[in-house]
């Protein structure tokens, strides 16, 4: 049986993706951070995407921006957003 994380890595549907991403948030953990951090980098045109991230990380927002400031060519774009959202 496939976790919640699994699950999402491998989902293609944009709003099964939405909905990972609003359930990833309910959980503390870091693959699910993880998850979020790339479905940041790879599906932020996706509409309401971001949104659905930004609602979901309940003051993690410092440690995705941990995650993806190694990766500023792929995350550039939902990082503007993400910083925002921390001050």
């Amino acid at each position: 049986m496939l976790s919640d994380t699994d699950a999402a890595v491998n989902e293609s549907n944009p709003r099964v993706q939405i909905e990972y991403a609003l359930v990833l948030g309910e959980s503390d953990s870091s693959e699910g951070l993880s998850v979020l951090a790339d479905y940041a980098r790879l599906y932020v045109d996706t509409p309401w995407m971001a949104d659905a991230i930004l609602s979901s990380i309940h003051g993690r927002n410092a440690e995705l921006l941990a995650i993806l400031a190694d990766d500023i060519a792929g995350a550039g774009r939902f990082l503007h957003s993400l910083a925002k959202s921390i001050f």
